[in-house]
């Protein structure tokens, strides 16, 4: 089971808790923490590819800025993880989740 940075940053924050979440120039959303749970990438479990992951389910609240081929909107749920992973995370305070400041330091 693969557990990130990322995820383990994540876990410690509390369900219903509002995200600033941006994945590239082109997507970006304010969500509220719902749920954290175990997921895979549903490939077979003898595929060499197949791997295990944890994961969180956030709910959209505000689309600041998406592109035209992003299907969701308010109300919906999206999957933040290793497969999905965001470019940057912040608390609703401006808290930086993701990348952790030791990241950003490296770029």
């Amino acid at each position: 089971m693969i557990l990130d940075e990322m995820m383990q940053n994540l876990y410690k924050i509390k369900g219903g808790s509002i995200l600033h979440i941006i994945w590239d120039e082109n997507l970006e959303l304010i969500c509220k923490m719902d749920l954290k749970y175990e997921s895979c990438n549903c490939l077979e479990e003898d595929d060499p590819n197949y791997k295990e992951y944890y994961a969180c389910c956030v709910e959209i609240i505000k689309v600041i800025k998406c592109n035209e081929t992003f299907q969701k909107k308010e109300g919906d749920l999206i999957e933040v993880s290793i497969d999905n992973q965001p470019s940057r995370i912040e608390l609703e305070d401006g808290s930086i989740i993701w990348p952790s400041e030791k990241d950003d330091e490296k770029n």
